[in-house]
């Protein structure tokens, strides 16, 4: 038995919610997050860290930083460690980085490992990275997933469109 043929072994496996897959000892949808985990956690350690080095240039205000980062879409200047105090979803205070590391163009989401996972793995190891304000890459990010929503709803009235004239053609009414 070869790659491809435990692969198409794999993918043939159909699965229930919350059932372990037998290749793997775990459910596919822990074993995704623990690919993705680990590859965020080596991403901030070698890439991210690179990056942020590369761009970084003096603290040009007072206090106690050294080395500061500039914000590529409203250019304000922040510590290397600066941290900024925001409230959260449930209303709570907590403290964050007052800049963020953000890909330029999105990872490509982990949906099936077999297909998805060299994409995922090229787009969040070799992405074009930007420094962002934490507000600024909130704004970023809250536009990218209404941006998603749209495209996903027109995909799902193009299929429904398609369908609609294929039944039409086999002269099926509903």
């Amino acid at each position: 038995m070869d790659k491809n043929d435990i692969i198409e072994e794999n993918k043939a496996v159909h699965l229930g919610h919350g059932k372990t897959n037998p290749w793997i000892g775990m459910t596919n949808s822990r074993f995704k997050i623990l690919i993705s985990s680990n590859l965020r956690k080596t991403h901030g350690m070698s890439v991210r860290s690179q990056f942020v080095n590369s761009v970084q240039r003096p603290y040009a205000g007072s206090g106690r930083f050294k080395l500061g980062v500039d914000c590529v879409d409203c250019n304000k200047h922040f510590g290397k460690s600066e941290k900024v105090t925001v409230i959260g979803k449930n209303g709570r205070k907590r403290t964050t980085a007052a800049y963020q590391v953000d890909h330029v163009y999105g990872i490509h989401p982990l949906k099936d490992l077999t297909e998805d996972l060299s994409q995922h793995v090229a787009d969040m190891m070799y992405g074009e990275l930007q420094v962002l304000c934490y507000h600024c890459h909130q704004d970023k990010s809250i536009k990218e997933v209404k941006e998603k929503k749209v495209n996903r709803e027109a995909n799902k009235a193009k299929e429904m469109l398609k369908q609609f004239n294929k039944n039409n053609e086999l002269g099926l009414d509903f």
